[in-house]
């Protein structure tokens, strides 16, 4: 007899009735966790031995307000709103996750939050908060923020895996203000760096102000139209900034234990500016390097790039912060494995989207309902185009994409928007269309969520949609080389038919779409935000000197 099967027979004998809820309904079950305080996430097999545990907990008079919460019989979940000494000492057989989403009746701890973070770390428990959570400024020794959303889709051993911040460490140099703190100095060459750096920037200039922050700039960056609009955030956050024509003009602006943070740096010829910097500046300033996108070359690249890097790609960094687990990527070369720190998504959409996900705790939503609302019966798509890609140097999937595109823009069906890459905006520049609209903002969780659904190629676009909760699909044609291998579990879209396929799934599966693609980002990043955790690595290399 399964476990489920056990407890369901239980049920109907009244000894559990009122704990078990049952959700098939991945939005449901969000807007049911999101009513409770604390959460302790189950694995499947322990399902039947905890529920049976819970038994004298529940007949007590502690008033814990114990729930078992199951979704599909896969991920299954203890919630409760007030927190017990002997209840901590038992589930430790069961789980060693805790997550606090807001405010908890602490019971014996309501005096000292702080005596209960201790006994948490004493216990051996992984502890992650809530964004939102008021600590009172104090922490365990060792903490993770997440959400809802991401706590849901993820496995236990990615949770245990899960990086973390030093509590002491973050503290401690939240209230330094010596004089004598090393600087924070970051290249611009990219247009794309700015996305990847500015949560770095921002995080450090609002919390920890004996870091100076400088930020220097390359011609190429200033070469891009959206550029002005970046220099004026710095300007706002009070960051200086500097151009630079040369890697040489660079090494002036360091001095001892200085540390260096790029986000387009590796022996790719596109690359070399950050890449000569960090090999000419010494061995006394620490050299940082950031993953920039999914497919990040060097890292987990398309397989063109195999033919056109035969030697293959090197760091000069000293420290690469990625995404995933080097175990993960195919391509990263032998010597560089060691220099990888995973931590998560670094990325301005990364680092504002949990808000915008809290939107939907909404029990309103249902698997039926997208929260964007369809105008003048039309579906809201944003189109991405990145035909500069080695993925488009046959012109077979380009004259197809174009086709396709060209369908869309004429739909009466479809209001089309265009985001081409940044960097290279090729549809936008050759003016291969007349009348279409195009996406020229800097990418924002506000504009985006605008929409009700983004195709595009193989692309990092795909992922920041992902963390805003909107539906997503690849375009693909693989007999030409556009393959998806790194996009496993995502829709493919390679023809009108399969365009619409998708659309009604947006629409009317809303809920499953969600789960589908979050779950996606959960097996590929083992966060879906890492500043905070790149941030707390810096401070360990900076309280060993």
């Amino acid at each position: 007899m399964s476990p489920s099967t056990t407890i369901k027979n239980k049920q109907a004998t009244g000894i559990y009735h009122n704990l078990v809820i049952e959700s098939s309904d991945f939005l449901d079950l969000v807007h049911r966790l999101s009513q409770f305080s604390v959460i302790f996430p189950l694995e499947p097999g322990k399902i039947y031995s905890t529920v049976e545990f819970l038994e004298p907990f529940l007949k007590s008079e502690v008033g814990l307000s114990i729930k078992f919460i199951s979704f599909n019989q896969e991920l299954n979940f203890i919630c409760c709103d007030a927190i017990a000494e002997n209840l901590l000492i038992e589930l430790k057989r069961h789980t060693l996750i805790i997550f606090f989403n807001r405010q908890v009746l602490l019971g014996e701890y309501s005096n000292q939050q702080s005596l209960l973070w201790a006994k948490l770390d004493c216990l051996g428990y992984k502890v992650f908060f809530n964004h939102s959570f008021d600590s009172a400024n104090t922490y365990p020794q060792n903490y993770s923020f997440i959400d809802i959303f991401e706590l849901t889709v993820s496995s236990k051993e990615r949770l245990t895996n899960f990086p973390s911040i030093s509590g002491s460490l973050w503290q401690k140099a939240a209230l330094s203000s010596q004089k004598n703190n090393p600087s924070c100095i970051f290249i611009l060459d990219l247009i794309q760096d700015f996305e990847v750096l500015i949560p770095i920037i921002k995080t450090i200039a609002s919390q920890f102000h004996g870091f100076k922050i400088k930020v220097l700039f390359t011609k190429r960056f200033s070469s891009f139209p959206i550029t002005n609009s970046y220099l004026t955030v710095l300007q706002v956050l009070n960051v200086a900034y500097y151009p630079v024509e040369t890697p040489y003009e660079v090494i002036d602006f360091f001095k001892k234990n200085d540390v260096l943070f790029t986000s387009s740096e590796s022996s790719v010829s596109g690359h070399s500016f950050g890449h000569t910097v960090c090999k000419i500046l010494g061995s006394s300033v620490l050299k940082l390097t950031v993953q920039h996108g999914y497919e990040n070359v060097g890292l987990n690249h398309h397989k063109a790039h195999n033919l056109q890097l035969p030697d293959g790609v090197r760091f000069a960094s000293d420290f690469i912060f990625t995404w995933n687990h080097p175990s993960k990527y195919s391509n990263i070369y032998p010597t560089e494995i060691n220099k990888c720190i995973p931590v998560g998504v670094i990325k301005s959409i990364a680092n504002d989207s949990f808000q915008y996900r809290s939107l939907f705790h909404d029990p309103n939503l249902t698997n039926s309902q997208s929260i964007v609302e369809t105008k003048n019966n039309k579906f809201q798509l944003l189109l991405g185009e990145n035909l500069h890609s080695v993925r488009f140097k046959d012109q077979t999937p380009v004259h197809k994409y174009l086709q396709f595109i060209d369908y869309l823009n004429s739909s009466s069906k479809v209001e089309l928007t265009v985001r081409c890459h940044p960097g290279k905006r090729w549809l936008e520049v050759n003016k291969i269309f007349e009348g279409i609209t195009f996406y020229n903002d800097v990418l924002s969780i506000s504009r985006l969520s605008s929409f009700q659904g983004i195709i595009s190629p193989p692309s990092t676009f795909i992922l920041d949609a992902i963390l805003c909760n909107i539906p997503v699909c690849i375009w693909t044609v693989d007999d030409f080389g556009v393959d998806t291998i790194n996009y496993p579990l995502l829709p493919l879209v390679s023809n009108v038919n399969s365009f619409w396929e998708f659309v009604s799934m947006s629409t009317n599966s809303y809920s499953k779409v969600l789960y589908n693609q979050l779950s996606f980002l959960a097996k590929n990043t083992v966060s879906f935000n890492g500043t905070n955790y790149l941030i707390s690595r810096l401070l360990g290399f900076y309280s060993q000197i």
